[in-house]
């Protein structure tokens, strides 16, 4: 592989402003002035209520803040007040209900009293008081923070009354030293001159009055005076919208930290200008928040930021607060990097080994608890969730079980080895069978022959049930038949149950006569049929008890019955497609041939001996979807594929495939032709059927060659990336810093079920927004998502079409995947397969391959793979003749290139239309705006339909507000016939940015449903959105992350399985670097 070129809506609050003020107005042409007394500054409140649930819990919030409103003229205004005469306290309170929760997590809200009337959150730009532009980024690297702080567990939060020399400062100290501020003069003529009580600034000369802020060097102060009158101001003063504070004595700019008495708050002035702050800021290293309206510090108090939907807290001391802490008697838990309180959620507290889970309202639990549908258990002290553990619940007198997900188990349980009955309703311990697995797992109790079981052989188990009625250990002489346990299918299992009952084993007190058991099928269910095995078995050592421990009559029963069954003979062992009932299947693979390394330290060399490539970490089937701890234990897969895969658990292979990867990448350097011709990464092909080792050791390698982890651009030059169509694998990959890039395999099968199969068998279109490892209804994060890659199509499935074609053209021939294979075959399939992909009515190909396209290449947070056979005819010459989708395809790269980035929505219209819009160059959502030119001119909106038969219909699709009252043009739309490019069409947004398009279903070989493409008009021709990778050291311990530079990637698969063989100087890679310019301008990245 080498590269071609190095919210949630916050619902406001009603506020009506009202202008309060002592002295006067008057109309002049110079600062916006406005001074204020303690009780008219900040002392209106409103409030509205309103209620926010979240899963099994309801809370309400409330906060009513007090502020001032002002009056607006044609002209600027100076509002200013006498010194205060009186004080009145402000009171901001804020206060969210408690609820209460039982055992089960079920929460009801209290209801809110009419003096605490509760509203959701409020803005920081009410009643034209809007908070400075933040200049320091918040925890989460978002900018205009919406906040509503709340009190918590039925406490109301009020501002201190109480003040401490470090928390709090007197009326006339603030916590910065007074200097100059940025915006203030200094004048050198200047000299201050005292009339009537009132300090001047006036020029020596002209005895001018100087206005405004001015510094007093030899006073090493900042002051302020009125542009009315020329006066010095004191007190809390409001100019040009900003709230500054003056000493009452010295008249000097309050800078830092400052208690203001007669409001009872705590506030902050920019160090540098002087004005106060408000929401989230972040001063001396340390994340603090101030009310969005009042300024006010929060201290020991919870917050609401709602853009970035988290709760945090505030300490005594003003600073956002980590990890567990122990808040009025109860502990909670704050995200060591966002600050963000965990609710109805687990978390892993690693220095005290324990996952522990906090309610809804954010506190820690204990004793039983029903949640997500199962009981679980934590300890009542620690808190510490039950997992692998038994557990007595006294006051229920039961002991119970819990798995190794921490749920409550019922039903038969095999746990160390024995058999546990738990009820299936209270999950109560009630009943224990024997441990019936081998006394040990070797010859000494177990027959085998070359290290294989065979049906035929028998085991000693660890105890058997004597004479049906006591469970004892066994002795050496204690064999049982294997088929007395274990079955190689249901069928089996009930022929067994039959045949003893009928030839000398039944036992009416066990349910065992011929007429009981001569009505089992394949219907009846698993557990009935178990039971009879179950008894048989009891029955079974009745007999060998009665004859004294001989298990001759066992011996010649079983054999008879093996020879009643075709399973059990020579004819069973043929290849599996040479089996009775043997259906071909189209992956051209026979999984069930699959062979299985067995390790052997015999001191027989006539048997053999492996132990020299094994050892205690060697783990058989150790793939990255098998590990241990993985939620979705159905997830698996095997680690030898197929019968011809090598052993990638032995530590020798390991070795050789760091030797081969290392090699590759210093090809061209070993061979000779400089270093331009070295591989820089990989692609690894089925990932999920090698050991997980052998993956780490690879990005290992690829840190210590070319230092990955140091920076995004060190990561992004060299891209590993795995193909394993398992889920499990982003987990491991997450949890040893995404070393390779994980395929979204469920994008790919999202896109085939909702826009690829059949018209009427197609899911919801908005599968497509949420089947990924990325939401996409509205994905505005950078380095949050799992970093992977996605793909329309590949190699792989395009070989399944055309094997499940040559299938279908010769049924009955179960081996024709194997020994009945000919290459004829392959070329009579493609021709169907060309006839098929032109039709609208498609048998084996897919549909919407334009549409799927479209989606991809505009998708954030992933690196989009092209298929060669997508762009060009695969049995052609190489990239000698284009394919039918070859215009829709590279008009979407070039898009890509010029148009997508920044954040992402996805809007359902209905079951079968959506919207996919990008918002531009740095713009991450709809209501955000930007002054730079390119974020106007990108962005891109992409409109899907996969049903033929919609009706025509007028869909509003939202831009964003930077793109309010701006033409886009139709880059790609749908016709009768297929599909049109460029077509001149064009729609102007109105002034929220919302553009209308009219839409309908069409049938063509090109579209089943609607697709359209619309970008804005005026970009320059070489326009290029894509994004550098930074150089900057990378301290997230990650390998890869999903960020716009990462997205800026584009893979191209480069080959096909059926691609004719060329000579040197037409083969592919020289192909390729005939064409490079032509990949560079389409945006294409990696090979």
């Amino acid at each position: 592989m080498y590269k071609s070129g190095k919210n949630w809506v916050v619902a406001p609050i009603v506020f009506l402003g009202l202008t309060a003020g002592l002295g006067y107005q008057a109309n002049v042409k110079a600062d916006n002035v406005s001074s204020s007394a303690g009780s008219n500054s900040e002392n209106t409140q409103q409030s509205k209520a309103s209620s926010l649930s979240s899963q099994n819990s309801v809370s309400l919030k409330s906060s009513s803040a007090s502020t001032q409103a002002q009056s607006v003229s044609k002209e600027e205004t100076v509002n200013f007040a006498v010194q205060p005469q009186s004080t009145t306290k402000t009171t901001t309170s804020s206060s969210k209900a408690s609820s209460s929760a039982s055992s089960s997590s079920q929460v009801a809200a209290n209801a809110a009293t009419a003096n605490e009337k509760d509203n959701l959150a409020v803005t920081d730009q009410q009643n034209n008081q809007t908070a400075q532009d933040q200049t320091q980024s918040n925890p989460d690297q978002q900018k205009d923070q919406n906040a509503t702080s709340s009190s918590k567990k039925d406490d109301a939060v009020k501002a201190d009354t109480t003040t401490s020399s470090s928390n709090s400062a007197s009326s006339s100290s603030s916590s910065v030293q007074s200097q100059k501020v940025e915006q203030a003069q200094e004048h050198d003529d200047a000299v201050q001159i005292n009339q009537n009580g009132q300090w001047f600034l006036q020029n020596k000369e002209t005895h001018q009055n100087y206005t405004g802020f001015q510094y007093i060097k030899d006073q090493n102060k900042t002051v302020y005076y009125n542009p009315t009158d020329g006066a010095m101001v004191y007190g809390q003063q409001k100019i040009n919208n900003q709230w500054y504070y003056f000493d009452k004595i010295t008249g000097a700019m309050k800078l830092g930290y400052y208690w203001i008495a007669e409001q009872q708050k705590e506030v902050y002035y920019d160090p540098n200008k002087g004005n106060m702050v408000y929401g989230q800021q972040k001063i001396d290293g340390k994340w603090q928040y101030f009310d969005g309206v009042t300024g006010a510090q929060a201290k020991n108090q919870y917050v609401w930021i709602a853009n970035q939907n988290k709760e945090v807290y505030y300490d005594g001391l003003g600073n956002m607060v980590y990890g567990q802490q122990n808040i009025k008697g109860k502990w909670q838990w704050f995200d060591p990097v966002t600050g963000a309180q965990a609710k109805n959620q687990y978390v892993w507290i690693g220095n005290q080994n324990k996952e522990v889970y906090y309610d809804g309202l954010g506190n820690m639990v204990y004793g039983q608890q029903y949640l997500n549908g199962h009981w679980q258990w934590f300890d009542p002290v620690t808190g510490a969730q039950a997992k692998n553990q038994f557990v007595d619940i006294k006051d229920q007198n039961k002991t119970v079980y819990y798995d190794d997900l921490g749920n409550m188990v019922y039903g038969w349980q095999t746990i160390n080895n024995g058999n546990y009955y738990f009820n299936t309703v209270t999950g109560a311990l009630e009943m224990y069978r024997g441990n019936e697995l081998p006394a040990s797992l070797d010859s000494s109790s177990i027959n085998e022959v070359d290290g294989y079981l065979t049906w035929d052989g028998w085991f000693r188990p660890t105890q058997y049930h004597q004479d049906g009625k006591t469970w004892v250990n066994s002795g050496v002489t204690d064999w049982r038949p294997i088929l007395m346990y274990a079955w190689p299918s249901k069928d089996v299992e009930i022929q067994y149950i039959q045949y003893f009952t009928n030839h000398g084993y039944s036992d009416s007190s066990l349910g065992l006569t011929s007429d009981a058991v001569k009505s089992l099928s394949d219907s009846t269910p698993d557990q009935i049929v178990n039971n009879y095995a179950e008894n048989m078995r009891d029955s079974i050592e009745k007999q060998i008890y009665k004859d004294n421990y001989s298990t001759t009559q066992l011996a010649n029963t079983m054999k008879d019955f093996m020879a009643t069954i075709p399973d059990f003979s020579l004819a069973s062992e043929l290849p599996v497609e040479d089996q009775p009932g043997y259906h071909p299947d189209n992956s051209g693979s026979i999984d069930n041939d699959q062979i299985i390394f067995v390790n052997n330290d015999s001191n027989n060399q006539k048997v053999g001996n492996t132990s020299y490539a094994d050892s205690n970490y060697r783990l058989m089937n150790h793939t990255i979807t098998n590990e241990g701890g993985y939620t979705n234990v159905n997830d698996t897969s095997p680690e030898l594929l197929l019968g011809i895969d090598v052993d990638n658990s032995n530590p020798v292979v390991q070795a050789e495939n760091l030797n081969w990867e290392y090699f590759l990448l210093h090809y061209s350097t070993i061979m000779g032709q400089g270093d331009d011709g070295n591989f820089d990464g990989f692609r690894v092909d089925a990932a999920d059927n090698i050991d997980a080792d052998v993956l780490l050791q690879l990005g290992q390698l690829m840190n210590d060659m070319y230092h990955t982890k140091d920076s995004n651009a060190n990561a992004d030059s060299h891209l590993v990336y795995d193909e394993s169509y398992h889920s499990n694998s982003a987990q491991l990959l997450n949890e040893h810093g995404n070393p390779q890039l994980y395929m979204d395999s469920g994008l790919y099968w999202t896109l085939n079920n909702v826009l690829g199969t059949q018209p009427g068998s197609r899911n919801n279109i908005m599968n497509i927004a949420s089947n990924s490892v990325v939401n996409r209804t509205n994905d505005t994060t950078e380095n949050q998502a799992t970093p992977n890659w996605s793909f329309v199509n590949n190699h792989d499935q395009q070989k399944n079409i055309i094997n499940q074609i040559i299938i279908d053209d010769h049924p009955g021939v179960t081996d024709i995947m194997a020994a009945g294979y000919k290459a004829e075959y392959a070329d009579e399939a493609w021709k169907q397969f060309y006839e098929d992909e032109a039709q609208t009515v498609k048998k084996y190909t897919q549909y919407n391959v334009p549409a799927k396209y479209a989606i991809l290449l505009t998708n954030k947070d992933t690196v989009p793979e092209v298929y060669y056979g997508d762009l060009y005819n695969e049995t052609d010459p190489y990239m000698q003749s284009k394919g039918m989708y070859y215009n829709a395809i590279t008009t979407m790269l070039q898009a890509r290139k010029k148009y997508v980035s920044g954040g992402q929505s996805m809007t359902k219209y209905n079951d079968n239309l959506m919207a996919s819009v990008r918002y531009g160059k740095n713009i991450m959502n709809a209501d955000q705006t930007n002054n730079d030119l390119i974020s106007r001119t990108s962005g891109i909106a992409v409109i899907v339909g996969n049903n033929p038969s919609m009706d025509q219909q007028t869909i509003t699709v939202s831009m964003g507000k930077e793109h309010a009252n701006q033409k886009y043009v139709n880059l790609i739309g749908t016709t009768a016939s297929g599909l049109s490019y460029n077509n001149g069409e064009t729609l102007t947004t109105d002034a929220n940015g919302d553009l209308h398009i009219t839409v309908k279903g069409y049938a063509n070989p090109y579209v089943s449903g609607y697709l359209s493409v619309w970008v804005p008009d005026g970009a320059a021709a070489d326009q290029n959105v894509t994004t550098e990778a930074s150089t900057a050291q990378n301290t997230s311990g990650k390998t890869y992350q999903s960020n716009a530079a990462l997205d800026s990637h584009v893979i191209f698969e480069d080959f096909s399985l059926f691609q004719p063989h060329q000579s040197v100087g037409d083969d592919t890679y020289t192909t390729i670097a005939k064409n490079a310019q032509q990949f560079a301008n389409l945006g294409i990245t990696d090979f």
